[in-house]
């Protein structure tokens, strides 16, 4: 119960600073938010995230800003700064180019898979220890499943609603279940590098015949053979985005490991329609990976 009312104090945290990443902030004012002592709250947030507050505000900025930049093909880099909280120009600059490589003039030009850019997003936490329950080699294998698209309060809820209730109905429809195995659900986007209405959410059930028939309807995604860091999250899902935070942001820049060219996926160890609480879902997040 103290889980989970601890994480909801610092996704209201998360959301008021998303809301108003053109004003200033102080620790004060966002312990007041989470209606926790600073202290505690500094901690916390660090424990749920993989990142102190100040990291975390100076990242989704310049997300904010990257993101932005590559809506709008004019989009003005001066209203671009202003707009994500920085003073000048030259602050969002140095501040944009220290953390992605490139200016923000040249990022609006770019159209490149943000998949290269998670790597860049490492997280400014010295000494927070994030490990993967296990690497574990995965075969290739297929997920049959419905695309769909948009993240809205840092969660896929009503993508993979959407999603999934197509996809059951064509399963349950075309008797495919002798077909299927476990529900999970592919990632192809960072979320805080794109368009969040445009970032796709392909959620599914894995197959496990190794012969592919008609799939009525059903649109079918090949996962690659190769290493996977594996990371367990328990409760909602609308908190997964924390664990995901800790391994990409913590835990891989700071790892023996890089990303291989392969998209990252969920696999949900159990149903919600059936567990008696949030509290009691279990999800695994695979990160495909590669000695550096």
């Amino acid at each position: 119960m103290f889980e989970e009312e601890y994480r909801n104090r610092v996704n209201r945290v998360v959301e008021f600073i998303e809301r108003n990443l053109d004003s200033k902030m102080t620790l004060q004012l966002l312990s007041e938010q989470a209606g926790i002592s600073p202290f505690h709250l500094h901690r916390l947030f660090l424990v749920y995230t993989g990142e102190p507050i100040a990291g975390f505000i100076r990242r989704t900025r310049l997300a904010a800003g990257y993101s932005r930049l590559q809506d709008a093909d004019t989009a003005s880099v001066l209203d671009t700064a202003l707009s994500v909280g920085y003073d000048s120009v030259s602050g969002f600059v140095r501040a944009f180019r220290k953390r992605f490589g490139f200016t923000p003039g040249t990022s609006a030009r770019l159209r490149v898979n943000s998949r290269s850019l998670w790597q860049t997003q490492r997280t400014e936490a010295a000494n927070f220890v994030a490990t993967p329950q296990r690497i574990e080699a995965k075969a290739s294998h297929a997920i049959v499943g419905i695309m769909e698209s948009g993240y809205e309060g840092r969660s896929f809820q009503k993508a993979a609603e959407r999603a999934f209730k197509l996809a059951l109905s064509l399963i349950e429809r075309h008797d495919l279940w002798s077909q299927v195995g476990r529900a999970c659900a592919v990632m192809f986007e960072d979320p805080d590098l794109e368009i969040r209405d445009r970032v796709r959410y392909f959620g599914g059930f894995e197959l496990t015949k190794t012969e592919h028939p008609s799939y009525y309807g059903l649109d079918v995604i090949i996962i690659e053979s190769g290493s996977c860091a594996v990371f367990t999250h328990s409760g909602s899902y609308k908190n997964l985005w924390q664990t995901w935070n800790i391994a990409y942001r913590n835990w891989l820049p700071n790892s023996a490991f890089r990303l291989r060219d392969a998209f990252p996926f969920e696999v949900y160890l159990n149903d919600p329609r059936t567990v008696r609480s949030e509290r009691d879902l279990v999800t695994e997040i695979y990160l495909p990976i590669e000695r550096r």
